[in-house]
C-alpha cells in the first residue's frame, strides 16, 4: 500500500540556514530522486502556522513525499542516489531529519492529493486506540464540510503511523488557494444541504474560519491525546 512521508528537518535558527534548506533541497530531489523506485511525488513546503505552535519541534519547513510503498522506501534508501543526496543535505541541516510515515487506505494514491495543490492542511494525533478513532472521526467530518464548500477543488488522503510513529494517524487536504478577493467574504454559513455550487471559489484560511469548521477543530482535542496541525505552503518539486 501507498505511503506518505514527513520529513522534519532539523535546521539552525538563522533565518538564512532556514532559507538556504528550502531553496536548495529541490534541485538536489530532483537530481536524485527521479529514477524509477523514486516518489511518485514530492514537496518542499513552508510551514505557515501550526497548532500548537512548536508542533513537532518544526523548524519553519518541511518535506512531504508520496511513495508506493514502504518497501519502495527503504529500497530508494540504500541507492546511491539516496546516499548523494544525504550528504548533500547534511551541509544544510543541523543534525539528521526526522522521518515520518503514514500508510494510505488500499486503492488511494497519496500523490492526487499533492498534485495541483498550492497548499496543505494537516492534522496529526497521536494517543490511545480510542483518542486516535476520535481524531479519526473529526477528520472525516472536517472533510466531509471542505467537500460541501469546495467539491473537487479540495483533496484528500489519510495515513496510519509505521515504523516510528506506529499508531499515529495524519489526515492530508491540499488546496488551490489560501485566500481570495473580498467576493468571499459574503461566503454563507456552512449547511451540510449545500452543495459547492453554492459557494464562490473557495480557499484554505476562509474555510478553516468558517464557525461549523472551527468546531470541528476544538473537538479534535476532546478525547486527549496529542494532536497537532498545520498550514502549508507547497514547493512542488517531483
Amino acid at each position: 500500500m501507498a505511503f506518505t512521508e514527513i520529513v522534519f528537518p532539523i535546521l539552525e535558527a538563522d533565518e538564512n540556514a532556514r532559507k538556504a534548506f528550502y531553496d536548495n533541497v529541490p534541485g538536489l530531489v530532483k537530481a536524485n530522486f527521479n529514477v524509477v523506485g523514486g516518489p511518485k511525488a514530492s514537496a518542499v513546503a513552508r510551514i505557515l502556522e501550526s497548532t500548537p505552535i512548536n508542533a513537532e519541534g518544526h523548524c519553519g519547513y518541511l518535506a512531504i513525499f508520496s511513495w508506493e510503498s514502504l518497501d519502495t522506501i527503504k529500497d530508494f534508501m540504500k541507492s546511491s542516489g539516496f546516499a548523494n543526496f544525504k550528504k548533500s543535505l547534511m551541509e544544510l541541516v543541523a543534525g539528521p531529519p526526522v522521518l515520518q510515515f503514514f500508510q494510505a487506505p488500499p486503492d488511494v494514491a497519496p500523490e492526487k492529493t499533492l498534485e495541483g495543490s498550492t497548499h496543505f492542511f494537516v492534522i496529526k494525533a497521536m494517543g490511545t486506540e480510542a483518542q486516535i478513532g476520535w481524531a479519526k472521526g473529526r477528520w472525516d467530518e472536517l472533510t466531509a464540510m471542505f467537500s460541501t464548500i469546495a467539491g473537487d477543488k479540495v483533496k484528500y488522503h489519510t495515513g496510519h503511523g509505521k515504523e516510528v510513529c506506529d499508531g499515529h494517524f495524519a489526515g492530508f487536504s491540499g488546496w488551490k488557494t489560501i485566500a481570495v478577493g473580498s467576493s468571499f467574504e459574503d461566503m454563507p454559513p456552512i449547511n451540510l444541504a449545500m452543495t459547492a455550487t453554492d459557494f464562490p471559489p473557495q480557499a484554505l484560511n476562509k474555510t478553516l474560519e468558517q464557525a461549523e469548521v472551527q468546531k470541528q477543530l476544538h473537538s479534535l482535542a476532546e478525547a486527549g491525546g496529542s494532536i497537532s496541525s498545520f498550514i502549508l505552503e507547497l514547493n512542488h518539486v517531483l
